[in-house]
């Protein structure tokens, strides 16, 4: 019985076939630099100075000494209405390109040659710079996955010279106090990863992601556990 029951479960693992798109096929968006200034003042509590924001735009420095003042009122109380709305909860869109290794049957994927533990992304915003810091990237170091995609993930990324990836993160963290990074002052949010998804070269459907590679892991784990 026990084994008719696993036999089942193994089975049903094997005919389900990983989600492979976004809730409505597209591409996300990335999230935008503004966006990320302003979580970064969220997390901290503390909002930033919209007016100081608005002097920087090339819409106030252009506009007529008269204008000026109008553009800051407006603009500020757009920026602020945004701020309000903003929840730390709403996740972070990463666009990156990375290169990956051929297939590895020792490491049963494609090992991400960009990926380590220093890793972090850069946002720059009204001068100020910040560094989106993902925790434990080198746990998606290797993308996991069934050798049988090998040929069509290769030839969607260019031999693994152009892989294409959306990487969501959920917001944890801002530290007050910038950090040297790469010779600049960063401001640092750090971020858990929630999902990555590797697109087609088109970007108009996701060739892999980490459901691919937890569902390879359940089936391993079954197999294991009734061996």
């Amino acid at each position: 019985m026990r084994l008719a029951i696993t036999l089942l479960v193994l089975s049903c693992l094997l005919l389900a076939t990983p989600a492979l798109a976004s809730s409505d096929g597209k591409k996300p968006e990335p999230t935008p630099p503004a966006y990320i200034a302003m979580l970064y003042n969220k997390l901290l509590g503390k909002a930033p100075d919209f007016a100081a924001w608005v002097t920087s735009t090339e819409q106030y420095k252009e506009a007529e000494l008269y204008d000026r003042a109008k553009i800051v009122e407006l603009n500020s109380e757009k920026m602020q209405n945004t701020y309000s709305l903003l929840t730390v909860s709403e996740p972070i869109v990463l666009d990156v390109t990375a290169n990956i290794s051929g297939y590895s049957p020792l490491g049963k994927g494609f090992l991400v040659q960009n990926f380590n533990d220093m890793t972090y992304f850069n946002y720059t915003y009204m001068g100020e710079r910040y560094a989106l810091v993902p925790n434990g990237m080198t746990k998606y170091q290797w993308l996991r996955s069934p050798e049988e995609l090998s040929p069509m993930i290769m030839r969607e990324t260019d031999n693994g010279q152009n892989a294409i990836m959306t990487i969501t993160l959920t917001p944890q963290a801002a530290d007050a106090k910038p950090m040297q990074l790469d010779g600049r002052n960063c401001r640092l949010i750090m971020g858990e990863v929630s999902k990555i998804e590797l697109w087609s070269k088109d970007k108009t459907h996701v060739i892999w992601d980490t459901q691919i590679a937890e569902t390879n892991a359940s089936k391993k784990r079954l197999l294991n556990l009734y061996q």
